[in-house]
C-alpha cells in the first residue's frame, strides 16, 4: 500500500512540474502494484485514501491537459494575428486585413 501511494505522490509531482514522459513508466509500475493492492485485502479506510489520492491526480491530469490547450489556442491565435487581422466593416460584417511582410532586398 506505502509503496503504491508513494507511486501515486510521484506521479502527482511528474504532473505539476510538467515532466510527462515519466508518466507512462509510473503508468506499468502502477498497474502491477494496484493488482498487488487489490489481492492483499485492502481495508475500507486504505481503498478510501487510495481513492482520494486517485482522485487529486484525476484533478491534477485533467488541469494540465486544460492548460495544454490553452496554450495551443493562445498560440494559434497568434499566428492567425502575425498573418493578418481580422475586424468588422461599417455594416458589421467580418473583414480580414492581409498582413504581408516585405521581403528584405540584399545588394551585393
Amino acid at each position: 500500500m506505502r509503496e503504491l501511494l508513494n507511486l501515486l505522490e510521484a506521479e502527482a509531482t511528474a504532473i505539476r512540474n510538467g515532466e510527462f514522459s515519466n508518466l507512462d513508466e509510473m503508468r506499468t509500475r502502477k498497474e502491477t502494484l494496484f493488482d498487488a493492492f487489490k489481492v492483499g485485502n485492502p481495508t475500507e479506510k486504505e481503498v478510501e485514501n487510495l481513492r482520494a489520492t486517485i482522485l487529486r491526480n484525476q484533478s491534477l491530469f485533467e488541469a494540465a491537459l486544460s492548460g495544454i490547450r490553452a496554450a495551443r489556442s493562445r498560440i494559434a491565435a497568434l499566428q492567425n494575428v502575425r498573418s493578418g487581422l481580422s475586424t468588422y466593416d461599417q455594416s458589421g460584417a467580418l473583414s480580414r486585413v492581409e498582413i504581408h511582410h516585405p521581403q528584405i532586398e540584399k545588394k551585393a
